[in-house]
């Protein structure tokens, strides 16, 4: 299941995506995107059945999308974790994994500017994979 947080009719706003639609989630379910995923299963197995059951379905065009998790707790990174990109950097490849932080006001969605602060002399591109992990969890 592919779930979207979205602002629909003013509104914020979560979903999931089916074909070309966004099936909303009912008013039983949290519109904030971290509140779903602390409710766990049940909150997934309630979503599943108002796909089902024919929940209220708009299309994509819509609506306009949001980052998946707005407003994420933690956002962890990991440099240097593959070698093309090590080549490009010129580094050597670390012995350990390189984590760092960000900060989660980084976080945006799909279609929305990049802010660039006036100090900075670039924009360095990158392509990011997120992953959410819906349980507590260590040495992962």
């Amino acid at each position: 299941m592919k779930l979207v947080s979205c602002i629909y009719n003013e509104q914020a706003k979560i979903g999931a995506v089916v074909d070309d639609m966004i099936v909303l989630a009912n008013d039983d379910l949290p519109n904030d995107m971290a509140a779903f995923l602390a409710a766990g299963p049940v909150a997934m197995e309630r979503m599943r059945d108002t796909i089902v059951q024919g929940g209220e379905r708009v299309a994509i065009a819509d609506v306009t999308l949001r980052a998946p998790v707005p407003r994420p707790g933690k956002f962890l990174g990991i440099g240097l974790n593959y070698a093309d990109h090590i080549g490009e950097t010129g580094r050597e490849r670390p012995e350990h994994p390189m984590f760092f932080t960000k900060q989660s006001t980084c976080v945006i969605g799909a279609g929305q500017a990049i802010h660039c602060p006036a100090i900075s002399e670039k924009v360095d591109y990158e392509g990011e994979l997120g992953i959410v992990i819906g349980k507590r969890c260590k040495h992962v």
